[in-house]
């Protein structure tokens, strides 16, 4: 048994792009706030850091092991409450998740980056910390969720 499960690796294909295009065009849309984050995807690429090294974990744990189980309660209590929480909003968490520690990560070199996200410092986090990763996702969904819906309309229609 290779201990990845087809669930968890169907699970890990489907989200993880949007995790990565969430990412991408959030950092491109975001305004001057976000120029310093733009090179981050990037960044990854030069340290030959893809997402799987990372956010396999994040995806099929739903980020139980970046929280305490007070924050990841609360975590999926949002998951429940919207529309598709688990299958679709997730990713959005997951990119702001990225893009909350984008600036540290670019001063990393490869080992440190992989331990940094392998073992973020969110347990650390105050509820305030969360309130604001949950007001970045659904700020992310808003923009993109729909818009990325009529693209895919667009291109089907063609």
């Amino acid at each position: 048994s290779s201990g990845v499960s087809l669930k968890s690796l169907m699970t890990y294909r489907i989200i993880t792009p949007d995790v990565a295009w969430c990412t991408q065009n959030y950092k491109q849309n975001e305004g001057a706030d976000s120029e310093a984050d733009s090179e981050i995807l990037i960044y990854l690429e030069e340290l030959d850091i893809n997402f799987m090294d990372f956010a396999y974990r994040w995806v099929s744990c739903y980020l139980t092991r970046e929280f305490d189980i007070y924050q990841t309660i609360r975590l999926w209590d949002t998951y429940f409450s919207e529309d598709e929480g688990f299958s679709q909003f997730h990713s959005y968490v997951c990119a702001a998740l990225f893009l909350q520690f984008s600036k540290q990560i670019k001063e990393m070199g490869f080992q440190e980056a992989m331990i940094f996200l392998q073992n973020l410092p969110t347990r650390e986090w105050k509820d305030d910390d969360l309130t604001m990763l949950l007001a970045k996702s659904f700020e992310m969904k808003e923009l993109y969720h729909y818009n990325r819906h009529l693209v895919n309309q667009k291109i089907e229609a063609q």
